[in-house]
């Protein structure tokens, strides 16, 4: 390469080099005139005045100051002054301040002349604006001091300002300086005199008084990555020293996880507790708040900490005592990828030895919202001694959140412009304040209630079975949540559904081991009165014996036992007329057999289900019943039958009433609307009945069709303890087509918690078509209808807990949607009878034939085993007792069997005549 382009290229490079330090030296602020969060704290104030520094209007053509004086009010725009920077140059001012305690209603501030060449020595300059006690707003004058060294613009520059208002700091990356009021004189150095080993980005101070002087920002890391460390420094002041301000004491937050490489993370923020000396410091790049001291070797030491998550960025963008205990803090959320803003609120947290507890409430909510012309974007916080805060948004405007006495919370008005002075309004029902402050009132915890006679306290529930959820206002009775429900789980069919086997199971048992066996049991049993009877067959078969074996002799004795056997001869249904004893034994017959006939026709009018009013005491089971079920979950997609499409365009006719009970609150039913949404738009459904009694809001109103989405929109603040929703319809009947009432409630309750202002209750409707059989052929089916509710709902979006009532409760009205529609299937129920009429007389005559049958058996078994065994016995113990009498001859002669005798007969009669035990019985 040759000579020439050597040079060529130094000389390109020359001047690029030149254009680069031109660039960075120049800088002009018009593009920031318009951003309150650029460079420094806009807003100031103390107890005496407020003071905002705006440096464009509207229009963006005129900068000046907005300074309000107390008494600070409401009514405060009559307090309210505008005077302009009357100074020659074009100032862009970074920050404004005020003593917290002046001696002098002065406002200092502190900037850059904005000429567009910024570059000039002698740029920046710190200014006083002097005003008086007495409302002036012509009696303004100014006093400008300009640093004449060869400083540049001032990326990092704070301004603190001693609390009497005699003494103003302030500290740049490059410079330090002081300037004291009643000597007027200025004192400055660089900054590597105070710091010599790092580069310090001042981004807040705060000064207690002369020798109490905090100052936070970041440190090169000395990595010489871009990256840099959060650090705060403890300083003392004495004007003999050189440099005048020296540090003390530092302290750095350790945990280096954290980048810093974004200017808009560069950003910390301070207060000082009065009464304590604690240090509040907000670090919102990490999301962390910190808790410091100073010990009494005047060390900074941390004492506790609190994050935000880490998610996202922002909070601690700004902190502020309030009083000796109670702090507030500025939290905004920004995404770490894009920096985009997602939501701002002020937290306040009560602060006692040395922790920073959970947070107690925050701004906006509930009970004090953002004013319609503010921005959702918050800024800064500043707070004055006797604890009003000053709250400033994206757009310039600023509130002020007055402290308000007990029982009262700070209220805003929602079309008042900046400033906004808040008004003190007394705690609603269900709400108490016991101390003085800017936070809203609080819930009154569970248990407890406040009717709005004293609102500085609750009052405690007399009765822990009463409804006394958070936020009550009054003690309800539970009853007002009670569950009311018309769906029921259709019935199971018996374990038998043969009518024969249920005939003999209930004949032929003296009870059930289950739970229904009792005395009851034992009475009704058929076997059991069948077991009497045989008893007294039994008695009458041992007098027979008496007779036959003890008194064979006597003439009386043998007469009775004539009569007897005669007379039972007749009863024989076993032996066809042919043994007494047979007689004695058809009684039993015929006590099972008329029970089995009874039962048998009170069972079978045990149908169908829904004409049954009482209990099945013929029975042991009193549940017992001439039914059987079946269920069946069918799609609506599927083709019906005619009958079911009759009944089912009954139930889609059906015209609805909607109830819904809001429960434990005092909103009346002047701010209740009820909306009914459709995709072109809304309309107004108007209420059928309203009230408000003993603390519910009950509302009605019919639907004018069955699928569709309404909007109940109460217009209060109220807390609201439960609630409860239901719907009703009339019934209807024609033919054999019967649509049941309708009537169902659903309560809906947390613990420990109250209603959030937004909820959505989806109830989803399905049809239960009924269809019963009938009992004789020649009946028609009959069909009953109705529908069962399921609510889809989420607690936990439903009901807030104490912490995410304050958290996400800042609208103005209540909200509930309520979307009604029907499921894409039915619940087909059909009852069919066990047995019908002619069932039943076939099985009664085939369960006398099976009685019969059995004691057939039971005397065959007795005639060829046991009566052998006894004539056996007889003739080797008794062998005189057995000789045939006259009245054996009688009984041969005139039985009937006998004169029929057949040939195949003949060993019957020889077996007769000498088996002389048979021919007794």
């Amino acid at each position: 390469m040759s000579t020439y382009s050597h040079r060529l290229l130094i000389l390109k490079a020359l001047t690029l080099f030149v254009v680069f330090i031109h660039t960075t030296n120049s800088y002009t602020f018009s593009s920031y005139t318009s951003d309150y969060d650029a460079f420094g704290l806009k807003i100031a104030g103390n107890d005496q005045l407020i003071v905002e520094v705006l440096n464009s209007d509207a229009n963006y053509n005129q900068q000046y100051f907005r300074i309000s004086y107390a008494p600070h009010n409401n009514s405060s725009t009559n307090q309210q002054c505008f005077t302009t920077y009357k100074v020659a140059e074009s100032l862009y001012i970074y920050m404004v301040a005020v003593g917290r305690h002046p001696t002098a209603t002065s406002v200092f501030f502190a900037g850059e002349i904005d000429d567009g060449i910024s570059n000039d020595n002698g740029s920046t300059f710190i200014g006083i604006l002097n005003t008086t006690s007495v409302i002036n707003c012509v009696g303004y004058t100014y006093s400008i001091t300009y640093l004449t060294d060869a400083y540049y613009h001032q990326q990092y520059f704070v301004l603190g300002i001693e609390p009497r208002g005699q003494h103003a700091f302030g500290i740049t990356e490059e410079f330090i300086f002081v300037y004291s009021v009643d000597s007027s004189s200025f004192v400055l150095w660089n900054s590597n005199e105070t710091w010599t080993t790092s580069h310090f980005m001042p981004t807040a101070i705060v000064v207690q008084n002369a020798s109490f002087i905090v100052a936070a920002g970041y440190t090169d890391n000395g990595l010489l990555d871009g990256t840099n460390t959060p650090v705060v420094y403890l300083f003392s002041w004495n004007q003999s020293n050189k440099p005048p301000l020296t540090i003390i004491s530092n302290w750095t937050y350790v945990d280096q996880t954290q980048q810093y490489r974004s200017t808009h993370s560069y950003k910390m923020s301070l207060d000082i507790n009065d009464a304590t000396g604690q240090i509040l410091v907000g670090i919102h790049a990490i999301n962390k708040i910190f808790l410091l001291s100073v010990s009494v070797n005047n060390q900074l030491t941390q004492l506790s900490s609190r994050d935000n998550g880490l998610r996202y960025y922002g909070y601690g963008k700004g902190v502020a005592w309030l009083n000796d205990s109670i702090a507030a803090v500025l939290t905004n959320k920004y995404t770490f990828d894009s920096q985009t803003w997602i939501s701002s609120n002020v937290y306040f947290y009560e602060i006692n030895n040395g922790t920073i507890n959970s947070e107690i409430s925050l701004f906006p909510n509930i009970q004090a919202s953002l004013p319609d012309s503010f921005s959702s974007v918050l800024l800064n916080i500043v707070s004055t001694p006797t604890g009003a805060l000053i709250v400033l948004d994206q757009i310039g405007n600023i509130l002020i959140l007055l402290p308000t006495s007990p029982g009262y919370s700070p209220f805003l008005n929602q079309s008042s412009t900046s400033p906004v002075f808040s008004m003190p309004a007394v705690c609603m029902p269900g709400t108490y304040s016991s101390h003085s402050g800017v936070d809203p009132c609080i819930l009154c915890p569970q248990g407890t209630k406040n009717t709005g006679n004293d609102t500085t306290l609750c009052s405690v529930c007399s009765s822990s079975t009463l409804f006394c959820p958070l936020g009550a206002v009054a003690e309800v009775n539970e009853t007002a949540l009670a569950h009311v429900s018309q769906a029921q789980t259709y019935p199971d069919s018996p374990e038998s559904t043969q009518f024969d086997d249920i005939l003999l199971q209930n004949m032929f048992t003296i009870g059930q081991t289950g739970p229904h066996w009792g005395t009851h049991c034992l009475i009704i049993s058929p076997l059991f009165w069948a077991l009497i009877v045989s008893v007294m067959a039994l008695v009458i078969i041992t007098f027979m014996c008496v007779l036959k074996f003890f008194l064979p002799k006597d003439p009386r004795s043998k007469k009775w036992q004539r009569g007897i056997r005669r007379v039972f001869r007749q009863t024989d249904l076993v032996g066809e007329g042919e043994f007494w004893v047979g007689g004695l034994a058809s009684f039993s017959i015929m006590v099972l057999v008329c029970f089995a006939y009874a039962f048998s026709n009170l069972y079978l009018h045990r149908y169908p289900i829904e004409r049954l009013t009482t209990n099945s005491n013929f029975a042991c089971d009193p549940t017992i019943r001439n039914a059987k079920f079946t269920t069946s979950l069918q799609s609506l997609a599927v083709p019906v039958t005619t009958d079911e499409q009759n009944m089912f365009n009954i139930l889609n006719n059906q015209q609805f009433t909607v109830h819904i009970d809001f429960v434990n609150t005092q909103i009346p039913c002047t701010n209740v609307a009820v909306e009914l949404l459709k995709g072109f738009g809304q309309s107004e459904i108007d209420l059928a009945a309203c009230s408000n009694e003993g603390s519910i809001l009950s509302i009605a109103f019919v639907l004018p069709y069955q699928g569709i989405t309404v909007q109940i929109i109460l217009n209060s603040i109220s807390p609201i303890g439960g609630l409860r929703v239901g719907m009703s319809g009339d019934e209807l009947e024609i033919g054999s087509y019967s649509m049941q009432q309708l009537q169902f409630y659903e309560p809906f309750s947390v613990p420990a918690s109250t209603l959030a202002q937004t909820l959505a209750i989806s109830l989803q409707l399905t049809k239960v078509i009924n269809r019963t059989e009938p009992l004789s052929d020649s009946g028609e089916e009959e069909y009953s209808a109705l529908w069962i509710p399921t609510f889809q709902v989420n607690l936990n979006e439903m009901f807030l807990t104490y912490n995410d009532y304050f958290r996400y409760s800042n609208l103005t009205q209540t909200t509930l949607t309520l979307t009604v529609s029907e499921t894409a299937f039915f619940i087909k129920n059909v009852q069919q009878p066990i047995a019908k009429e002619a069932d039943i007389i076939f099985y009664c005559l085939l369960f006398t034939i099976v009685c019969l049958e059995i004691f057939g058996i039971i005397f065959l078994c007795f005639k060829l085993l046991v009566i052998p065994m006894i004539n056996f016995v007889a003739k080797r113990t008794c062998p005189t007792a057995l000789e045939v009498s006259n009245d054996d001859k009688e009984k041969e002669e005139t039985s009937p069997n006998r004169k029929k005798k057949k040939l195949d007969d003949k060993f019957h009669e020889l077996y007769n005549n000498t088996n002389t035990t048979a021919d007794y019985f």
